[in-house]
């Protein structure tokens, strides 16, 4: 059997939602110490979260932007899992990579800096959108931050309020010791890009991705944004019959991340098929882009080992 079974339905998981590309909450997500809680595991021991990366941003009332932040590793690290700094007006987090050093004088300096949406590096490792909570890979798997590379946190944040408004987002790690690691993970966005258009009324638009290198998929969940309300994703392989990945509601304010019940493996050669169903009740025809005023169609799936081909994949 090339594959085994790795569908979640909407039976069980009712309105999940994205890991990626979402809208502005109306109430803050609190962060661990203004909680005073560490998530612990059945045996009641804290677990290992650090401080990846966050970032200060300020907004106008009524705007919105992009705010990245860089940071560059000091030694070898392994994440098998995050958690998310959401105060309101956090819109989504965008965790990337550059394990490139031969050429990392000609990186950006590391801090904080206003940019664009699409500003991310070569390898997605992770993020958050609004509701989602500490999320954890399965036993020995994990993404690697090498020594010397640079992690990039694109924030977008929005302000739909009448006043100024600030906050600083960020994300923790799920620290994982090397001895433990047996799978190197990578976060690939399969989906609709070109020609993407939501019409009004009740539509379905479909985005393929074709994968590169054999892989194991262990997690993959929708990301649209306000007009989403349901994704279907399934694997289709050379010659076989399709495999369901998800199938479920989605909700634009509830994104908990959630992983599949078991794995399912794939070969170089086949294909992601992405559908994403929306309700759009106004007059305009809504197309592709970064803004929140925008739509996406992305499964946010995670693969090991790394497949590279980009982080975004679509056709």
């Amino acid at each position: 059997m090339r594959t085994t079974s790795g569908f979640v339905s909407s039976r069980r998981l009712v309105a999940c939602g994205a890991l990626l590309g979402v809208a502005c909450s109306s109430t803050a997500q609190p962060t661990p110490a203004e909680s005073g809680k560490t998530p612990s595991d059945a045996g009641g021991s804290a677990k290992d979260f650090r401080l990846l990366a966050q970032g200060d941003w300020q907004l106008d009332p009524g705007s919105e932007g992009y705010f990245c932040v860089r940071k560059t590793i000091a030694e070898d690290e392994f994440v098998s899992g995050f958690r998310p700094i959401s105060p309101l007006g956090t819109h989504h987090t965008v965790l990337s990579i550059d394990t490139s050093t031969a050429d990392a004088g000609a990186r950006p300096p590391d801090g904080t800096t206003q940019c664009q949406g699409v500003d991310n590096s070569p390898l997605l490792l992770g993020g958050s959108g609004v509701g989602t909570t500490p999320y954890e890979f399965p036993p020995g798997v994990a993404v690697k931050l090498p020594a010397g590379s640079q992690i990039l946190l694109n924030i977008h944040a929005f302000n739909s309020s009448d006043q100024p408004l600030t906050g600083t987002s960020g994300i923790e790690g799920l620290h994982l010791d090397p001895s433990a690691v047996e799978h190197e993970a990578e976060l690939v966005e399969a989906g609709k890009v070109i020609g993407l258009t939501v019409a009004p009324g009740r539509t379905t638009q479909t985005g393929t991705c074709t994968l590169t290198k054999d892989a194991t998929i262990f997690a993959s969940n929708p990301h649209m944004h306000r007009l989403g309300v349901h994704q279907v994703a399934r694997l289709l392989p050379t010659g076989g019959a399709p495999v369901p990945l998800v199938d479920q509601d989605y909700s634009f304010d509830e994104q908990t991340f959630h992983m599949l019940p078991s794995t399912v493996a794939v070969h170089a050669g086949d294909q992601l098929e992405v559908d994403c169903t929306y309700e759009n009740d106004g007059a305009d025809t809504v197309v592709f882009g970064q803004s929140s005023k925008d739509e996406m169609c992305f499964a946010a799936t995670y693969v090991y080992p790394p497949i590279k081909q980009g982080g975004f994949c679509f056709q």
